[in-house]
């Protein structure tokens, strides 16, 4: 404890001397300022918001698989947060399309306070079951995480029918919420290290929604390279409201359409209503197109069920991971064991990815 008292003393008076224009930082896309902040510990580190990890995918982009991020001219403030992506709360839609900005929080920074060693990066990804949730600091901020000697990140991403839309069209790129993810991890490989993160020790760790989407990562051999070492928490690739297949997702389309007030059976009709159609409208509709509670999610080829055996004592690891999530080390909650009073025998459902979720092409 004396220790950090300590460290957190010696920081304050480095600190005293900094101006807020030391607290920039160059990327490629631009240079950006950011804010100091402290833990409930009293640790300082550095707060950089809002800061866009893609295109905005409005008007002609909106069903687009993300775009490089833009660049801009003079010195971006990045000391607060980006809009959060559509969503709805009880019957108001709040939110903007313009949404896929990321956050870092450091302990450390190049210039300013100069580090000996490259940290950790640990890069969260929400949960919300791909309708709601953001990168939000005021939901996930570092106030206790910061006290540890890490890079934290926090990004938001496409939710409901306007990151998982699944018409079969060949202006509709599938899972885009999921690709807006790798786009951030791209992001995160080649820009970390200027917040003084290390990109070859790179955790990614989610709740519900957000812990499919870290298995489906270490699934997919388009990840990798971006992370190291991922946890999942309270959620999986298994679980039923982590996929839908593609026929229910081209329903889906076509019930959301009709519940906007048009109705078609061509595709090509189906996408041009879509995309003129207002985000509000749409997010406000999109819950009524199926009464299963997660109607928007990662869209796959098909679902095999397979008998898995489950060993007669607690999982607590995967293996033969390939590609992204190879050499990952991976966290497992465990729960009951198979009783003759569960009827599937320890029976689990396994899905198989089409191409573009598994290789995510875009």
């Amino acid at each position: 404890m004396s220790s950090l008292r300590s460290l957190v003393a010696a920081t304050l008076v480095l600190v005293a001397n900094v101006s807020s224009q030391d607290l920039t930082v160059e990327l490629d896309q631009g240079i950006i300022q950011g804010s100091v902040g402290r833990t409930v510990s009293g640790v300082t580190f550095y707060s950089f918001l809002g800061i866009p990890y893609a295109q905005p995918p409005v008007g002609e982009l909106r069903f687009k698989a993300p775009r490089e991020a833009p660049s801009w001219a003079g010195v971006r403030d990045a000391s607060t947060v980006g809009s959060n992506c559509v969503q709805v709360e009880g019957s108001v839609v709040y939110g903007s399309e313009d949404c896929l900005f990321i956050n870092v929080y450091t302990p450390q920074l190049p210039g300013v306070i100069h580090a000996c060693s490259l940290l950790p990066v640990m890069v969260w990804i929400h949960g919300g079951g791909s309708v709601s949730g953001s990168g939000d600091p005021s939901l996930y901020g570092p106030g206790y995480l910061l006290d540890r000697e890490i890079v934290f990140v926090t990004f938001n991403y496409r939710l409901g029918a306007l990151g998982f839309l699944g018409l079969s069209h060949s202006e509709v790129s599938l899972n885009n919420g999921l690709k807006d993810q790798r786009a951030a991890l791209r992001w995160v490989q080649q820009n970390i290290e200027k917040f003084g993160g290390d990109p070859a020790r790179t955790t990614i760790f989610g709740e519900s929604s957000g812990a499919s989407s870290v298995e489906y990562f270490m699934l997919s051999p388009s990840t990798s390279g971006l992370f190291q070492r991922a946890i999942s928490q309270s959620g999986s690739v298994l679980n039923p409201w982590a996929y839908v297949d593609t026929a229910s997702a081209q329903t889906r389309a076509q019930q959301l359409t009709q519940l906007l007030g048009y109705s078609a059976e061509d595709n090509n009709d189906i996408y041009n209503f879509l995309l003129r159609a207002s985000s509000e409208n749409i997010t406000i509709q999109q819950s009524n197109v199926t009464t299963e509670s997660h109607a928007w999610a990662q869209v796959i080829q098909e679902i095999i069920t397979t008998v898995v055996t489950l060993v007669s004592h607690y999982i607590t690891a995967l293996t033969q991971l390939p590609s992204g999530g190879k050499g990952a080390k991976k966290i497992l909650g465990h729960g009951p064991h198979p009783t003759p009073s569960d009827p599937s025998g320890g029976q689990l459902r396994r899905s198989h990815l089409s191409d573009d979720m598994r290789l995510m092409p875009d």
